[in-house]
């Protein structure tokens, strides 16, 4: 019988995974509104500045609700890989953005994207960790959100200013994509280890991670 859970080394790449995932999701949702004065000088159009904040939120929201199902039925790797391309493509569509509504498009695929992310780690964490485990992983991941939210703001500012506001999202995928080659190996074994429908935790009735 398959275990529960991960090895130690699984478990060691599992959480790192996760922690760097959760890190540059929540840099990039951070940061942003720094560099938004600097965009709004190049694209104009500055009726949709507001969307580009709503578009993110309500993309998130969605994201979230609809991969519960589906991390229930298929398992936790193949969300996470079709959450980060999301993600990844709305940072490669937002820093070619020609336009404004073009980067509020590119906001929606990053919603998406970290609205998947976000119900992946939370039932990662629920299937990898035993329960007495469970709560420091989730003060960790956490955490995650504390170190962007006040280097985020000021990093962004200075590369838009200084560089260009395209590398504010452009800049981000290299390292999104390495993070996510570090937390799908152990998700793919967690999901092989989970042995039947009755054992896993349900998506939809665990709760998400905390976030500010």
């Amino acid at each position: 019988m398959p275990s529960d859970h991960p090895t130690p080394v699984t478990h060691r790449g599992l959480g790192l995974g996760m922690l760097l995932v959760i890190t540059f999701v929540a840099f990039e949702s951070m940061s942003v509104a720094t560099a938004l004065p600097v965009v709004l000088r190049h694209l104009g159009d500055v009726r949709l500045y507001g969307w580009t904040f709503t578009a993110f939120m309500l993309a998130q929201l969605i994201g979230a609700v609809a991969s519960g199902s589906a991390v229930d039925r298929i398992g936790l790797a193949t969300p996470m890989l079709l959450s980060v391309l999301l993600f990844a493509a709305g940072l490669v569509v937002g820093g070619a953005a020609p336009s404004m509504p073009v980067l509020v498009g590119a906001r929606v695929l990053q919603g998406l994207g970290a609205g998947v992310v976000g119900v992946v780690v939370n039932v990662a964490v629920s299937r990898g960790y035993q329960e007495n485990e469970r709560p420091r992983m989730y003060a960790v991941l956490s955490s995650a959100w504390v170190v962007p939210s006040v280097v985020g703001p000021l990093v962004a500012g200075l590369v838009a200013e200084d560089l260009s506001w395209r590398v504010v999202f452009l800049g981000v995928v290299p390292i999104v994509i390495i993070a996510a080659a570090i937390a799908l190996p152990p998700l793919r074994r967690l999901d092989h280890g989970v042995s039947s429908g009755a054992n896993r935790p349900i998506a939809t009735r665990t709760a998400y991670p905390a976030q500010p």
